[in-house]
């Protein structure tokens, strides 16, 4: 499971303090209570306790106000770290971004061994037999990690078709290694197993993009 620390506790880890980093094109998920799934956008820095990122299209259609609460959740080095707050403002003419007060922040140990970045790529996983849908919300080269209502169990395999983009379509045998219990949903993580040559080079050139722009994938969104 995963381990999990509260920023109060920053003086016991100072090499990971958050607000010190620079955490400008990281990719972040976003999480608002009327909309059932993650957004994404893009960060564009974190400070004085306050994390600004891009408007996208998907958050202008919801809505937003100021004084909604968001969860907004990053990949850095080798933590999770998830940020909650309320909207503070929301510029959509000069710089086109929306501010987020942070009044806590949660960290959590990734075990995973490779770089994990944040992607929505809609994913159609078979199990059993039986066909379901769901969204990969991070990937690297050894695994991903999806969300969904189904109960799977630690050493079940499925196979995962993983809709990358347009062009893209990700195919391979993966095995849950791990998972996490959520109010919404369940959270599992998967490694790739029995992955054939071609699919290994579709991953391979994945990574290289998101390894250049993590952003890459979620440009079209941004204003």
């Amino acid at each position: 499971m995963n381990s999990k620390l509260n920023i109060s506790d920053k003086e016991k880890y100072p090499e990971i303090d958050i607000f010190k980093s620079n955490c400008s094109g990281k990719v972040v998920s976003i999480k608002h209570p009327f909309y059932p799934f993650q957004l994404m956008s893009v960060i564009q820095r974190v400070e004085n306790q306050k994390l600004y990122f891009k408007v996208t299209d998907n958050l202008l259609s919801l809505n937003v106000f100021l004084g909604d609460r968001l969860t907004c959740s990053i990949c850095y080095e080798d933590y999770d770290y998830v940020f909650n707050g309320i909207i503070g403002n929301i510029n959509y003419e000069k710089s086109k971004e929306i501010e987020l007060c942070i009044s806590n922040v949660n960290k959590y140990k990734s075990y995973s061994k490779c770089k994990r970045y944040i992607v929505n790529f809609p994913a159609c996983l078979t199990i059993y037999n039986y066909n379901f849908y769901s969204t990969v919300k991070k990937l690297s080269k050894s695994s991903f990690s999806i969300c969904c209502n189904e109960n799977i169990k630690i050493g079940d395999e499925l196979y995962a078709e993983i809709h990358v983009d347009n062009e893209i379509l990700l195919q391979s045998k993966a095995e849950v290694v791990r998972y996490t219990v959520n109010d919404d949903y369940n959270d599992y993580e998967a490694k790739f197993i029995d992955i054939n040559f071609i699919n290994k080079i579709k991953l391979q050139n994945i990574m290289l993009r998101l390894e250049e722009s993590e952003s890459s994938f979620v440009a079209k969104a941004l204003k």
